[in-house]
């Protein structure tokens, strides 16, 4: 009797190792690159894979699909010079006359055509984020994933914070894996939009501030010409809200509070998507995230489009 329980014993403990390594693997190898289930348990992950519970399993393929789907890159047609050498035309001299100047009524100086807003059912075209760039962490990564806007670029990693944004070296369709900096050497963008501060949202909200300053100061002085959009933390679920007070609508809300006040004080946009994504208690409602912080890989798109409309209602409106 005594010997089967050690074996009972022994069966339990390499199963539960078992169930942690490939918890481990998976989240750190397999769904860390997509920014899914972060939060979960390790030896969770796999019976969650299994029973999809959550979606985890459809939000991990959908995101592989996303990854490996393949690219095409504008082609432009080569021109040929045409050969034809031009002639220079002939004149026929002409002999000086003595004539009266003549005066001409004034012509009016014809109108330039203006150009219609971007701007379509309220929204604004995808194609006027050609020249943008998202920076921000997971939840970027899955606009990134689920939602692209035009040929945007996406510089967004899983944890990223106003602090370690120097550290972080990542890649996207249209960049190479190269840190932020670099990238803001190698291109030129027209807007940028930080999508940042649910990773540190407990941290001291002036340490905060001021880091989101020194980054905002970077920008300008890489991309001098580039309207800056700060967008504030969409808020959290109310299972989220449980893993700390710095998760709660009242933190969250101060913390945005503080972003709004430095897009005023540094003559930026500020885009508050609490309006469209919080209850009537300042919560993440359930039926749009699994975990309480990521969308649903659909609700990625409402996000998109509330971009689309907040940035219309802002700047063509």
């Amino acid at each position: 009797m005594k010997k089967r329980l050690i074996i009972f014993a022994l069966a339990l403990v390499l199963s539960g190792l078992a169930l942690s390594g490939a918890g481990c693997y998976y989240k750190y190898v397999v769904l860390r690159p997509y920014g899914l289930a972060q939060d979960q348990f390790a030896p969770a992950i796999p019976i969650l894979l299994l029973t999809d519970k959550g979606r985890l399993r459809e939000q991990l393929r959908q995101a592989q699909d996303q990854a490996t789907a393949p690219t095409t890159e504008p082609t432009t047609e080569p021109t040929t010079e045409s050969t034809t050498v031009p002639t220079e035309p002939m004149t026929e001299p002409t002999t000086e006359e003595t004539t009266e100047p003549t005066t001409e009524p004034p012509t009016e100086p014809p109108t330039e055509p203006t150009t219609p807003p971007p701007v379509t059912d309220g929204k604004v075209d995808e194609n006027w984020f050609d020249d943008a760039l998202f920076v921000g962490d997971s939840r970027t990564a899955g606009m990134r994933l689920y939602s692209r806007l035009g040929q945007a670029d996406y510089f967004s990693y899983t944890g990223m914070t106003v602090f370690n944004w120097p550290e972080i070296e990542t890649e996207d369709l249209y960049f190479p894996k190269e840190s932020l900096e670099t990238l803001l050497d190698s291109k030129t963008y027209g807007k940028i939009f930080l999508c940042l501060g649910i990773n540190e949202c407990g941290s001291d909200h002036d340490e905060i501030l001021n880091a989101y300053g020194e980054l905002v100061n970077v920008l300008r002085e890489k991309q001098p010409e580039a309207q800056i959009f700060l967008v504030s933390i969409m808020t959290v679920g109310r299972s989220k809200a449980q893993d700390g007070w710095y998760f709660n609508p009242e933190n969250i809300g101060e913390l945005n509070h503080r972003i709004a006040q430095l897009a005023a004080d540094k003559n930026l946009f500020y885009l508050d998507s609490n309006v469209r994504f919080a209850d009537e208690n300042g919560y993440l409602p359930d039926n749009l995230s699994a975990d309480g912080c990521h969308l649903y890989a659909e609700d990625y798109l409402t996000y998109t489009d509330w971009l689309r409309e907040a940035v219309a209602d802002l700047l063509f409106s």
